[in-house]
């Protein structure tokens, strides 16, 4: 027969063995819920992340976009002004009649005909109106001067020197080229015209070739490729507007555009781990700020098949095959996943040059911020399953463990014949406390009996 101490052992070692399998059961469908749980909390994390993620890029590249386009929109608006005022008095055969040419223009002995160097240092004219920083040049290899084209040579240059200097905070020049080989340039610090060679052939060069009925049938607005200008020590564009009347080309009116804070604001307003920079469609790299040494190498722009960049090459191909069949429109920002690089993109067209103005964002930021919440939510749900692990714990074991221990040592030793005088949970609600009344119930009987 076991003794009272073994057979008190016994109950309890049970009552341990049921706490261990309940909270192992427990703990296993904690596990069950939490790892679901947490990849849904995951998911949806990710998702939340991407979408603030490519919110904020379109944000930040519709204002890069408005705040770049600013100015080439600037620079067409200008030169329209310019074309309505020339065209309204150049039409109107009362303004000019005699244009008293030679008074603006003087032939020097290398053959080309220049504008005098006093409109370039200062002049007040017959009108009484002070001029300065124009300079004008026609090659020796010019057209007849016919009475018209002075007058039109006259007309351009008081035109420049009306809007040059109320343009000139935002350009760096105004001017106006001609057919005829003529350009004439509002230019502070700059006498180009007195400069240029004798035998200049600007019609040839393609610049203003581009503007020609010929080569432009379309009669288009043209915007040149970026380039390096030694003279103002700045990249540049240039633009220019040609202006007919009645089927005949008079002249371009230009803008060259400075584009030095644009370039500085490319390398240093950027969201935090994003990359921007600019292409153009016909797969050009404009500006990029890891590639600036090899662009001021080069003067200019650079062709992505010469720069041999599989990560740029990768991204055109993807940006032509979508915006070809779906073109962005004005003020419009698209976002695609580049899934090559594993990247966001954030694409706008810049206003005027029409390039390409993109934001590159690593898809491996996204997951990080993901993981990252993932794992807060994973942590919060393990403390809090732990916390109710403990604190069931601790209620079982006071108030079924404890209780049920000591109702199977009374029911074993009344099953033996063995006095126990162990104090039962008989105020315990539930079953339990009916088991204890039953099995008191059962010990003051079994006392009843006689001995």
């Amino acid at each position: 027969m076991q003794n009272p101490q073994q057979q008190h052992e016994k109950p309890d070692a049970a009552a341990r063995s049921l706490l261990a399998g309940f909270m192992t059961q427990m703990a296993i469908w904690a596990l069950i819920i939490v790892i679901p749980v947490t990849a849904i909390g995951y998911a949806a994390f990710f998702q939340r992340a991407e979408n603030e993620t490519l919110a904020t890029l379109e944000a930040h590249l519709l204002e890069r976009g408005r705040t770049e386009s600013a100015i080439f929109d600037l620079a067409q608006s200008n030169m329209e002004q310019f074309r309505k005022r020339f065209l309204q008095l150049y039409t109107d055969p009362a303004v000019l009649p005699d244009p008293d040419f030679d008074r603006w223009f003087v032939k020097g002995e290398d053959g080309a005909i220049r504008m005098r160097r006093e409109y370039f240092t200062g002049v007040i004219g017959p009108d009484g109106l002070w001029r300065a920083s124009l300079t004008g040049f026609m090659g020796r290899n010019h057209a007849d001067l016919t009475p018209e084209l002075k007058r039109r040579m006259v007309l351009t240059a008081q035109l420049l020197a009306e809007f040059g200097p109320a343009w000139q905070g935002n350009f760096v020049n105004t001017h106006a080229s001609f057919p005829e080989n003529v350009l004439l340039n509002y230019w502070p610090g700059t006498a180009w015209g007195l400069q240029a060679r004798a035998d200049l052939n600007m019609v040839g060069a393609s610049v203003i070739q581009s503007t020609l009925m010929v080569e432009n049938p379309d009669r288009r607005p043209i915007w040149t490729p970026l380039y390096h200008d030694h003279t103002a020590n700045g990249w540049m564009v240039t633009y220019q507007l040609p202006i007919d009347h009645d089927g005949r080309h008079l002249i371009n009116a230009s803008h060259d555009v400075l584009l030095n804070e644009l370039m500085d604001r490319l390398i240093t307003d950027h969201l935090a781990g994003s990359t921007n920079f600019i292409l153009s469609r016909d797969g050009h790299l404009i500006a990029h700020p890891q590639r600036m040494n090899e662009l001021n190498r080069e003067l200019g722009t650079i062709n992505l098949s010469l720069l041999r960049d599989a990560n740029l090459s990768r991204i055109h191909g993807l940006l032509r095959e979508t915006l070809d069949a779906n073109p962005l429109t004005s003020g419009e920002v698209r976002t695609l996943f580049d899934a090559g690089g594993d990247n966001y993109l954030a694409v706008t067209a810049l206003a005027g040059p029409g390039w390409w103005f993109i934001a590159q964002y690593p898809r491996a930021l996204v997951i990080g911020t993901a993981h990252q919440s993932a794992s807060i939510i994973m942590l919060l749900g393990a403390a809090f399953l732990l916390a109710i692990l403990i604190l069931a714990t601790l209620l079982l074991r006071r108030l079924i463990v404890v209780p049920l221990g000591v109702l199977a040592t009374t029911a074993e030793a009344e099953a033996a014949g063995i006095p126990d005088h162990g104090t039962l949970p008989l105020a315990a609600d539930g079953e339990i406390g009916r088991l204890a009344r039953s099995l008191e119930t059962m010990r003051q009987r079994r006392g009843d009996r006689p001995g």
